[in-house]
């Protein structure tokens, strides 16, 4: 989350947090199958390696309920919708993030 950017963000500590309803479109989630479904199985309390098919669905179905709450997929350059502010909160690769730091602190955005 963009710490200037929080407004009235909800406080988020866990990837459950990412479906509460005050984040309607205001997600960036990583455009990569593996990652989301990952954190929608643990959120689900399931390894993020699981081969059972009714957790799959489970995680599925959960990542379904986000849906209202995504704005946008990218994989390529996430920082950029961090940093022009079309999203507040969501998924990034560290790498990224630290260029987004890096390029926040310069520009004073």
């Amino acid at each position: 989350m963009r710490p200037d950017r929080k407004g009235n963000a909800p406080d988020l500590k866990r990837w459950a947090d990412l479906w509460k309803p005050e984040l309607k479109r205001q997600l960036l989630l990583i455009d990569d199958v593996r990652e989301v479904f990952m954190m929608a199985l643990r959120v689900l309390g399931y390894s993020g390696n699981t081969r059972n098919e009714a957790e799959i669905e489970a995680a599925y179905n959960k990542l379904k309920e986000l849906m209202p709450n995504v704005k946008l997929f990218n994989a390529e350059s996430p920082k950029d919708a961090y940093l022009s502010g079309e999203v507040r909160v969501g998924m990034i690769w560290n790498g990224e993030a630290y260029m987004a730091q890096r390029r926040s602190r310069t520009c004073g955005s």
